[in-house]
């Protein structure tokens, strides 16, 4: 996929960047707010809203995990897309058998491919030790992506290099004026002055000029010899054009689209496709 990167990585940019957390955080709001409907096919190629409260991929919707509400899911899901180009849901049983989903995150996720049935399973890094999964109990929905099938592509791949620009413009912007202690101008005198001269000098100048009522309040002083102006220089200015630019150029990778992602991974008994903008026709795993 181009120029490697550690996939953990990707997360990150999400942390550092406020350009890439705005643009995905206002998808992922966007994704989470249209209320989910669940159809089944009547026949002709029409579809009919599912009512019943109590079917399975209904109930599920409504109630994902005792621990994430149905908006978290949607949230989490086109984050990750977002972010990693993948997005993945474990499907479990609790103790009285109702189907609960987890999202997972996909840097911890690796797919074992196979010849005959496309994917031989999932495995799960989890903190204590790797969960392993078969296709029937993941939900893989993924960006395509050309250079590998098997991994989805993340919108900030052909962005990277510009997000990447304007962070190090924002961390040049800071370690400028963090480090660089620099007045506006210094005077230059033919004599040595003590240290108290120095304080009186400073005590007589900010009472002069010093606030918004003496700007522009002309200097007169018949000890100095010169005025030199400190400044930025072209290339110290440069940093506020490439923030500018990297802006503009990772922009339209992350525009915000109110519509969920579409179903992309191979066909599974259990697999339930995300909705679209007017609904969604999940199956049944009854």
């Amino acid at each position: 996929m181009g120029e490697s990167l550690p996939r953990a990585d990707l997360g990150n940019y999400y942390a550092n960047s406020v350009s890439v957390y705005a643009a995905v955080k206002l998808r992922a709001d966007a994704v989470s707010r249209p209320v989910l409907r669940v159809l089944r096919p009547s026949g002709g190629g029409n579809y009919q809203q599912v009512s019943d409260p109590g079917h399975p991929v209904v109930r599920l919707m409504d109630q994902v995990n005792p621990w994430t509400t149905p908006g978290d899911l949607w949230r989490a899901t086109e984050i990750h897309l977002n972010l990693w180009g993948s997005a993945f849901w474990s499907l479990e049983q609790d103790a009285g058998g109702h189907w609960q989903v987890w999202p997972l995150r996909p840097d911890r996720v690796r797919v074992l491919p196979d010849p005959r049935s496309y994917v031989r399973g999932f495995v799960y890094q989890g903190s204590a030790a790797p969960l392993a999964y078969s296709p029937e109990e993941m939900v893989w929905l993924r960006y395509f992506n050309p250079l590998e099938e098997y991994s989805g592509m993340s919108p900030l791949t052909p962005a990277r290099l510009s997000v990447d620009m304007g962070a190090d413009a924002m961390r040049f912007n800071r370690d400028f004026f963090r480090n660089s202690a620099q007045p506006d101008f210094v005077i230059l005198t033919d004599e040595t002055m003590t240290d108290g001269e120095i304080a009186d000098f400073y005590d007589r100048w900010e009472s002069r000029y010093q606030g918004t009522g003496n700007a522009h309040r002309p200097a007169i002083a018949n000890f100095i010899r010169d005025i030199k102006t400190l400044g930025f220089n072209h290339r110290e200015m440069d940093f506020i054009q490439g923030l500018r630019w990297s802006l503009e150029e990772a922009g339209p990778s992350a525009s915000p689209n109110p519509c969920s992602p579409t179903w992309s991974g191979p066909p599974s008994p259990t697999s339930t496709p995300p909705s679209e903008c007017s609904g969604a026709t999940p199956s049944s795993r009854s």
